[in-house]
């Protein structure tokens, strides 16, 4: 990463390496660039860090590395966190700020902690409550660039791109769920109505009866409100889609075959944008990820370029590199399904980091903060709640973040107060209040 015409933030270390090069490229972008040049370095106009063990140059800000960024292997760490002007830090060292910026964003953004031994989940995933983040008390920011924002101050920089007051607000959709009683199996709807009498829910009976004789809409196809509201509001909502031939265990989504599926995502994909959503059963085989991608591009007659995962059931290394296997360059799994937050420390879009390989590759990640789901079924905030959290968020990324995404499901807007905090987020009625 060698100085250009268009650097303003230069980084003097005695020891570079690919680690180094792309927490840099990840913190600040091109804007920035590291030398082992002492001339280059002396000579420079901008704005300068030395990343040194012992302090060489007066007046220049100095951060004293504590080793991650300069190794090419992955071992255990024992982390100690403090706090520096109110934030969560590590890897503490003497210089003029109180830790090693680098290896600590390099730690939380290239998810360092998944590549170590760890207890799964009952989905095989790694938990949030293993999460460094979730253990010191920090997953609901972004701290990393709470790190970045405040070394902009100290550095009396601002490099580019200019980040706006408010943070965008990027509606995304998993549909997972596509009707609740319209296209589904006999029995699927016999034990739906067994369920409503042995409970007494004469009212949800009626509906159902009404929407399989289709004189009324059936109550998951929420889509019509969605289009609406995203053509009112200037956005364009990516709606992920699984690509399974059969509904089993958690793949409730129905087979992609199907008309009524087709015209969904035909629509969606006029609309906005289509991504791909892998199902629980080939997320953990490569031969059925391959074979689900085919029949959700043949259906679409063109090129899938984004994921999440469903369920967001992915491992690294591996699921990441067979995405770029099968020339998948857009991935949106990087968040919580049990818990919401910043599981990367990080609100921005960046390029992974694969660890194993010490390198970083053309895989970019687009983490969200917030899914309706892990509120409801997780955390079981109820709609007032979920709100009072996505206001935290706005106020806590200001100025400090381009965009936050969100990840909602259309089934889950069936119901009135979730619908509610939907509408209201995407058209920003009640968070730029």
């Amino acid at each position: 990463m060698l100085p250009t015409p268009e650097t303003s933030l230069l980084i003097f270390t005695q020891q570079g390496g690919p680690r180094l090069d792309y927490i840099i490229l990840v913190l600040f972008g091109k804007q920035a660039a590291v030398t082992e040049s002492e001339q280059l370095f002396t000579q420079f106009g901008g704005a300068r860090i030395q990343y040194l063990t012992e302090k060489k140059f007066d007046k220049v800000l100095h951060v004293q590395p504590q080793g991650l960024v300069f190794e090419s292997d992955i071992h255990p760490i024992a982390i100690e966190c403090t706090k520096w002007e109110g934030y969560h830090i590590f890897f503490s060292g003497t210089g003029d700020i109180p830790f090693d910026i680098f290896s600590a964003a390099f730690y939380l953004v290239s998810r360092y902690e998944e590549y170590l031994p760890f207890t799964p989940d009952s989905y095989g995933r790694f938990p949030h409550t293993a999460s460094l983040a979730y253990r010191e008390g920090f997953l609901s920011i972004p701290l990393v660039q709470h790190w970045v924002q405040q070394l902009k101050h100290l550095l009396s920089i601002t490099l580019p791109p200019s980040i706006t007051d408010e943070p965008e607000c990027l509606p995304t959709y998993d549909a997972d769920i596509l009707f609740q009683y319209k296209h589904q199996s006999i029995f699927h709807n016999l034990r739906a109505m067994f369920a409503h009498l042995l409970h007494g829910r004469l009212t949800a009976l009626s509906e159902q009866i009404q929407v399989i004789g289709g004189s009324r809409p059936d109550p998951y196809f929420t889509w019509q409100s969605i289009w609406k509201l995203l053509k009112d509001a200037g956005k364009q909502g990516t709606c992920f889609f699984s690509a399974n031939e059969k509904q089993q265990g958690n793949d409730r989504q129905l087979s992609i075959h199907l008309a009524a599926v087709q015209s969904i995502i035909q629509e969606c994909s006029r609309r906005g944008k289509v991504g791909w959503h892998p199902s629980l059963q080939s997320s953990v085989n490569f031969s059925e990820m391959q074979k689900e991608l085919g029949l959700l591009q043949h259906g679409l007659l063109q090129s899938i370029t984004d994921v999440r995962f469903h369920y967001l059931r992915f491992r690294l290394p591996e699921s990441y590199r067979w995405l770029l296997d099968l020339g998948i360059n857009r991935e949106h799994s990087m968040g919580y399904g049990s818990a919401n937050g910043f599981r990367a420390s990080y609100a921005d879009p960046f390029l992974w980091f694969d660890l194993e390989n010490n390198t970083v590759t053309s895989l970019l990640i687009l983490p969200f903060c917030y899914m309706d789901t892990a509120a409801i079924y997780h955390q079981h905030w109820a709609p007032d709640e979920a709100m009072a959290y996505l206001k935290h968020l706005q106020k806590n990324t200001r100025g400090v973040v381009l965009q936050l995404s969100l990840v909602f499901h259309p089934h889950c807007l069936a119901t009135p107060g979730w619908k509610k905090v939907h509408d209201e987020v995407v058209s920003g009625t009640v968070l730029l209040t």
